[in-house]
């Protein structure tokens, strides 16, 4: 499921998308014969490249386990092509409830507040992994979604979980701010939060808190 928010005359806009769900077809064929038959040329031996997980975000506790932290403190900006910065975290069942946008001075700061599903594993803070994109693309289905902005930024959080009550509530951005357009999508073992950004030199700092459960995102362009 998506949930899109992005600025239009002032009003805000909320737009869903269903899920697309693809079934894998498996093919059986049993050769069966009474001559005896020609072996067969010798196959060669695949090889295979293990994938960084500092790359890319990690649903499995093991995989990053051993990964340290790369998310700076502080304010930051990220280029085209950068792999992904991390955040360690280990909290599960968090679903998303709202996203505000608020102007403060000299930054604007986005608010993603969640709800944590009672006897769900973890304790620590809510893993991140945070990267530019060329488009933002629906968890589950992979289908595009379209977004306004210069540069696009995605943050993955794994420890969240699909919201079964619908999208999320509409809200509206700035007029005139940094951040142009928002969406989240959410499917099994994780979501994403989309933001499209006026202009790529613009700076962000990501934190997170348990009381409430919530994701905040800072941006500001350079002075």
């Amino acid at each position: 499921m998506v949930s899109r928010m992005r600025r239009s005359g002032g009003v805000s806009v909320g737009v869903t998308q269903g899920k697309c769900a693809c079934a894998g077809l498996v093919v059986a064929v049993a050769l069966m014969g009474s001559a005896a038959c020609e072996p067969s040329s010798p196959q060669p031996t695949p090889t295979t490249t293990a994938a960084t997980s500092s790359t890319s975000p990690s649903s499995s506790t093991e995989q990053t386990s051993e990964v340290a932290d790369s998310l700076p403190g502080g304010f930051f900006s990220m280029r085209p092509g950068a792999g992904a910065l991390f955040q360690h975290g280990d909290i599960a069942g968090l679903v998303p409830q709202l996203i505000e946008v608020e102007r403060h001075t000299g930054f604007e700061r986005l608010i993603m507040s969640f709800l944590r599903i009672e006897g769900t594993s973890g304790s620590g803070q809510i893993e991140l992994w945070v990267e530019p994109v060329a488009e933002a693309r629906a968890d589950g289905s992979s289908a595009p979604i379209p977004m306004e902005g210069d540069f696009l930024l995605a943050i993955s959080m794994p420890g969240t979980s699909p919201r079964l009550e619908g999208p999320l509530p509409d809200v509206a951005t700035l007029e005139d701010g940094v951040i142009e357009d928002v969406a989240y999508t959410g499917f099994e073992g994780g979501g994403t939060l989309y933001i499209g950004l006026t202009a790529a030199e613009a700076e962000y700092r990501l934190s997170t808190a348990s009381d409430p459960y919530q994701v905040v995102i800072d941006v500001r362009l350079p002075s």
